[in-house]
């Protein structure tokens, strides 16, 4: 798939239907509000690799997230030639997992 075509997509998207691109709707349950997913994903530019990467997250009070990253890179095998040798770069795959605890200043529904 066009990488180009992808963004326009998305960028569509978020100008048509910002709940949907909030991922939430006006209604929503607030038991529900508690939790986040987040996922993304795309192309590594200099390696020709890609990545993705999601989060899961809770919040216990209304300014507090507490959240765990789970992300994969992966890079290609490359081979490069030059006028005196050459370089190979055995590629593979990366796993990072991490976790976070994020604070608001502003209330929940204030967008700054």
């Amino acid at each position: 798939m066009d990488i180009r075509a992808l963004t326009v997509a998305a960028l569509f998207s978020v100008l048509i239907s910002p709940g949907v691109v909030a991922g939430q709707t006006r209604d929503s349950v607030t038991r529900l509000d508690r939790f986040t997913f987040q996922a993304a994903g795309g192309p590594l530019l200099q390696s020709g690799g890609h990545t993705v990467s999601a989060a899961v997250g809770f919040s216990p009070i209304s300014r507090i997230d507490v959240l765990v990253n789970v992300e994969r890179d992966v890079l290609p095998f490359e081979r490069e030639t030059f006028s005196d040798g050459y370089s190979i770069t055995r590629g593979g795959e990366l796993t990072f997992l991490s976790g976070e605890i994020r604070a608001s200043l502003f209330p929940p529904h204030r967008v700054s």
